[in-house]
């Protein structure tokens, strides 16, 4: 059995400014960083609604995306 791999937030934040802004799709973006799709998309989510993702140093139509 593997161990689990953790990731910052800097990471998770990265990834799902990958997603919204490179209007590709969810399980694309996974694919092609190694990640499975639950995580990417549950990562998204969660920086659309602004929960535990920080939103300092994202782009101006994502952060008015949070509000």
């Amino acid at each position: 059995m593997g161990t689990r791999r953790r990731f910052t937030l800097e990471c998770r934040r990265d990834v799902a400014t990958l997603v919204l802004d490179s209007g590709s799709s969810i399980a694309s973006v996974a694919r092609d960083l190694g990640l499975g799709e639950t995580v990417a998309g549950r990562w998204s989510k969660s920086s659309v609604r602004g929960a535990r993702l920080p939103s300092r140093g994202l782009p101006i139509h994502v952060r008015w995306k949070l509000r």
